[in-house]
């Protein structure tokens, strides 16, 4: 399937990219929070925040979305 092909071909740089602010699993969120309060950042009075955006994909515009790909991956994977 198309979107398994893509994710497969995408998600590997966009990782690479984003791996410092991006979770992948809960233990993943639980080692970087450790990491955290051993820097001293964690502290009594620290806010935590989560989200989830319903129908994220359908509701960003497919040409919007291509424009942005294009340049993510112009800036981020090596050049030809």
């Amino acid at each position: 399937c198309i979107s398994k092909f893509l994710n497969d071909l995408l998600a590997p740089i966009y990782l690479q990219v984003a791996h410092e602010t991006t979770f992948t699993n809960g233990i993943d969120v639980i080692r970087r929070l450790e990491q955290y309060a051993a820097k001293g950042y964690l502290k009594s009075t620290t806010k935590l925040f989560t989200a989830d955006v319903e129908n994220l994909y359908t509701m960003v515009p497919r040409e919007g979305g291509i424009k942005a790909l294009m340049e993510f991956l112009n800036k981020h994977t090596k050049k030809w």
